[in-house]
């Protein structure tokens, strides 16, 4: 019996020192393959990153390049004069992205967007008091001007000319024109035109704004995606210089314009640690219900985002869906005389005010 007992004993610290062991493998094992993703997904998104730099190199001239470059040296210049006490920034894109087809351009293809959802974040925004920054289609919806887009020719022209007031209920008017007078100090307008200004930008804007030298870092950042981006273009040297004849047909061919979501979470907008985080939000509209969840699931987790906004085309004014990493999705439906768009500014400003 005590040879039996002994026998027991040094086998459960055999069991012990084999299990402490095996705990000890995998332990550097896991820490070996973390290692090795991570030093994996870096690789890749330093590849992505040069082929980005040579869609640039190849696609812009230099005369191109200095004007966007003008363009984010304008909003590094506002950026230190944001107003004290601002709870946060909100960056957000608009509109469509042209694909010119010549040079000197006359033809375009267009992933159109009337850019509406954009505008009515910015005016949801600057009423919640946050600083905005829009980089928007030089077509897109402007904020602040849907009361006056509403207004007919004539109503216009008795306003303007002879002071006659509009049949525009004056509150709404006035509740405008107060967003707008507060816009002065809280909005950073860029426009853009082709959709390789618009990823050049993008970049530059999300860089800047998740600098940690920059005082801009030091807020909680809202990026909507709310642009709709082109899959194609036609490269800078397969372009005709000139505006293309017209003839019996056309055949062209596009290329594949370079898929940056990735990048823009993993690289753009991530802040070091000790810094409010930059939040990235996305958008997908079906026509289809089912298909709609389905690949707003998907490019939740395909595409790295925080959340994806999720409507059907028939209802996009009325209700959206918001996935998020954490939890079920969010039914959100638009309240009283807000937009939608306002209902979500309130979604999503104490999740980025999180801690």
């Amino acid at each position: 019996m005590l040879m039996l007992g002994v026998q027991r004993k040094e086998n459960k610290y055999r069991f012990l020192h084999y299990r402490a062991r095996s705990s000890a493998t995998a332990f550097h094992f896991f820490s070996f393959f973390f290692l090795t993703f991570s030093f994996f997904l870096e690789s890749m998104s330093d590849a992505l990153e040069e082929q980005l730099n040579q869609f640039f190199e190849l696609n812009l001239t230099a005369a191109s390049r200095a004007a966007l470059d003008a363009k984010v040296t304008q909003v590094a210049g506002a950026l230190p004069h944001v107003p004290a006490g601002c709870p946060g920034i909100a960056f957000v894109t608009s509109g469509g992205t042209s694909v010119p087809l010549e040079v000197n351009a006359v033809r375009f293809i267009t992933n159109f967007s009337s850019g509406g959802r954009g505008a009515f974040f910015i005016e949801g925004f600057v009423e919640r008091g946050w600083y905005c920054v829009l980089l928007r289609h030089h077509s897109a919806v402007r904020p602040f001007r849907r009361v006056l887009d509403a207004l007919g020719t004539d109503e216009l022209f008795a306003a303007v000319l002879h002071g006659q007031p509009p049949s525009q209920p004056q509150p709404e008017l006035q509740h405008m024109q107060k967003l707008h007078d507060a816009s002065h100090a809280l909005v950073c307008e860029i426009v853009f035109d082709t959709v390789i200004e618009y990823l050049y930008l993008l970049r530059a804007l999300c860089l800047l704004l998740c600098d940690p030298a920059g005082a801009a870092s030091r807020l909680p950042l809202l990026f909507f995606a709310a642009a709709a981006v082109s899959d194609y273009y036609i490269p800078l040297a397969r372009m005709s210089t000139e505006k293309i004849s017209g003839g019996d047909g056309l055949t062209i061919h596009l290329d594949v314009v370079p898929k940056v979501l990735g990048l823009l979470h993993d690289q753009w907008l991530r802040r070091p640690a000790g810094l409010p985080a930059a939040r990235c939000i996305t958008f997908k509209l079906e026509t289809s219900e089912q298909a709609m969840h389905e690949k707003a699931l998907r490019n939740l987790h395909a595409y790295q985002s925080d959340a994806v906004v999720a409507n059907m085309l028939q209802t996009y004014k009325q209700r959206v869906w918001v996935y998020r990493r954490e939890g079920q999705p969010e039914l959100v439906e638009k309240k009283d005389d807000k937009t939608i768009e306002a209902t979500l500014c309130d979604v999503f400003i104490p999740w980025a005010l999180e801690k």
